[in-house]
């Protein structure tokens, strides 16, 4: 059987992307007491802390001369009470959970029971955004910040959707527009830092991540801001030694900020997986993300990918499923998904999914090829008879060879041109017959 096509290849960028976007969805944020800072959304599933994180607090630089006082941010929203609390609540077990649709039902049962709240809003907007609703997400992220213009949470969230869908410009207008207003307010900064950083503005978003650094200095959200700024200006050097000093520590008077965080530990993956020698330190790292952060796509898209290259299709589904239930509207997913069915057998399931990835961007090319492979080669298991599946491979062939071009993209051996004889050749014979 001819092997599969390196899938790994055409979603490397996408990965990228949407790791430092923000594209995989934002996080229902969780009520915190007015009188204490808001915590920062987290790009994915995990509800927000009511606090900063303690062992983060403890891990501050002993070094006196480097640590900044830290200041209260002036940030801050209205807690949910009551029957919308409990509301809240169990739409944040679905979400984080992937059950979506349970989510949305609650968040929207929230928002009817206390409509002066933005918390809700937030919940319901990282369903939208999960759900493929981007022009949903980002009017009621915006509903949220009219309504609690004091809202960290859902300032982020709403900045972060704008610049994952080419609003960057305006995203950085309400960004710089919020850290010029609280301006002690470290996720104000950091949230501008980002803005920026996304528009291509490097400098500013150094200097605004910084800016966050001297306000509060064990705040990790402006250390990752730093290391994925460099990352997206190319700077890979420096992002290493930023991710070094979360993950790591510097030395005894710096000691890691945040050793286990999943999009510090992200990053770094995505380094790895691109670094000659530093597959298994990758692998490695998408595991332990996907362990801690199911919800976060990126890793489980990346890890079942890496899985399928290494011939482990049964335990690339297990990611790819957990990604899937996340992100049911990615037609990447839906092609690694159906792409892993395939080699372990599950023709059906493999052929929805990949008609599925179809459905949703019917611009790619590898859906095309993974059907043209398991019509060539699945027998009567496809569901179909000889001719009108070697009639079907031909045609999807054909279709992705008509997006792939005359040539193969540079390290991608797909034996197109092979494939599609053979499937033309079968369904000759079988006409002879």
């Amino acid at each position: 059987m001819a092997r599969p096509m390196n899938l790994a290849l055409a979603l490397t960028a996408s990965l990228i992307a949407a790791s430092l976007v923000g594209c995989a969805g934002a996080t229902p944020a969780a009520e915190v007491p007015t009188n204490a800072p808001a915590a920062p959304v987290q790009n994915a599933a995990k509800p927000a802390a009511n606090a900063p994180d303690a062992k983060a607090a403890d891990a501050k630089p002993k070094a006196a001369d480097t640590v900044k006082p830290v200041v209260v941010s002036f940030e801050k929203k209205v807690p949910l009470v009551g029957s919308a609390r409990s509301s809240f609540e169990g739409g944040t077990k679905a979400f984080s959970e992937g059950r979506l649709t349970d989510a949305k039902a609650a968040f929207d049962k929230a928002s009817r029971e206390a409509p002066n709240s933005s918390v809700p809003l937030v919940g319901m907007g990282a369903v939208l955004e999960r759900l493929g609703d981007s022009p949903g997400a980002i009017d009621v992220y915006k509903r949220a910040t009219a309504l609690e213009p004091d809202d960290a949470d859902a300032a982020r969230a709403w900045v972060l959707v704008l610049c994952s869908n080419a609003r960057t410009a305006e995203a950085v207008e309400f960004a710089k527009a919020r850290a010029e207003k609280f301006v002690k307010s470290a996720p104000a900064a950091t949230l501008h830092s980002e803005a920026a950083s996304m528009s291509g503005d490097s400098a500013t978003a150094q200097a605004e991540a910084q800016r966050a650094l001297s306000l509060d200095s064990s705040y990790v959200p402006a250390m990752l801001a730093v290391a994925r700024d460099h990352y997206r200006a190319g700077r890979v050097s420096m992002t290493a030694y930023a991710l070094n000093a979360l993950l790591d520590g510097i030395d005894e008077a710096t000691p890691p900020r945040a050793k286990d965080n999943p999009e510090a530990l992200l990053l770094r993956a995505l380094i790895d997986r691109r670094t000659p020698g530093r597959r298994a330190q990758a692998l490695e790292a998408f595991a332990k993300v996907f362990a801690a952060r199911p919800d976060l796509t990126e890793a489980a898209l990346a890890l079942g990918i890496m899985k399928l290259e290494a011939g482990n299709a049964e335990e690339a589904i297990v990611s790819l499923e957990t990604a899937a239930r996340f992100a049911p509207k990615n037609a990447f997913v839906a092609t690694a998904l159906g792409d892993a069915y395939r080699l372990a057998g599950r023709y059906p399931e493999a052929k929805v999914a990949l008609e599925k990835a179809l459905t949703l961007d019917g611009t790619l090319s590898a859906p095309h090829y993974n059907l043209a492979l398991l019509f060539l080669y699945a027998g009567d298991k496809a569901g179909l008879g000889p001719e009108e599946r070697y009639t079907a491979s031909q045609r999807e062939m054909e279709a992705y060879l008509g997006i792939r071009g005359p040539k193969a993209p540079p390290g991608v051996d797909d034996d197109a041109d092979s494939l599609l004889a053979t499937a033309k050749q079968k369904l000759a014979e079988v006409g002879s017959k």
